[in-house]
């Protein structure tokens, strides 16, 4: 009578911890907060506060609600064609960590003096602008709209070859000028830029990588092929 007792008190326990188990999960948060982000036209300064770049951004989360107060911008890199790219992130409660992106407008601080230099050096380099142009122009003149390439869609590049120093950070959207889709807009591209290839940033050498985008159908663009040497 005893043993049997014994054996009804502990499956009344499993069924209990197992309750409790399945409460404790059910309640877990893993689903990070989903960070939304408008295309809007921003122009962000070197050095400035980063208040502007937060205009138009919010954050939602399944179990904390509204957590746009808490976004923070994590980095800004800079581009070769006047513009960056803004990476946002915010934390919920159980600290599943959201992240987005979007490329701005950017203006690079230039000491005094090298601008002074700079702009000596303009007039003599007018000619050879204007014959850069009208390679990259299109028929009116202006630079070519990059499209997506049916359902696939486009990436541009502002170089095909880059030098680090080693142990300096490899960001190969700091190369992309450009990506396109029929249905992702560019904040979502930027979240899928590929950069395949072995190279390592610690050991000197020249490095082939392979720069594409993907959108959330699966569509890749055409590869682009880049050569990074590090020092």
């Amino acid at each position: 009578m005893k043993q049997q007792l014994l054996v009804l008190v502990l499956a009344a326990g499993c069924v209990v911890l197992g309750a409790v188990s399945v409460m404790l999960s059910m309640r877990e948060d893993n689903n990070p907060p989903v960070v939304s982000v408008e295309e809007i036209e921003i122009t962000y300064a070197e050095g400035a506060d980063y208040s502007s770049l937060l205009k138009g951004v919010s954050a939602k989360d399944s179990h904390d609600g509204d957590l746009t107060d808490r976004v923070f911008v994590d980095r800004v890199i800079p581009l070769d064609n006047g513009k960056a790219v803004v990476y946002y992130g915010v934390l919920d409660r159980d600290k599943n960590v959201g992240t987005a992106v979007r490329k701005v407008e950017y203006v690079q601080n230039i000491p005094t003096d090298t601008q002074d230099k700079k702009n000596s050096e303009t007039s003599d380099s007018q000619d050879d602008e204007k014959d850069d142009a009208d390679v990259d122009a299109g028929p009116d003149g202006e630079e070519e709209e990059l499209k997506p390439d049916g359902i696939r869609p486009a990436i541009a590049l502002t170089a095909d070859s880059a030098q680090i120093k080693a142990g300096d950070v490899f960001d190969a959207t700091r190369f992309v000028k450009d990506v396109v889709d029929d249905k992702d807009d560019k904040n979502t591209l930027y979240r899928h830029i590929h950069a395949d290839g072995n190279y390592d940033v610690n050991t000197a050498g020249t490095y082939e990588l392979r720069i594409y985008v993907s959108d959330s159908e699966g569509n890749t663009s055409d590869v682009k092929t880049f050569s990074l040497t590090v020092q």
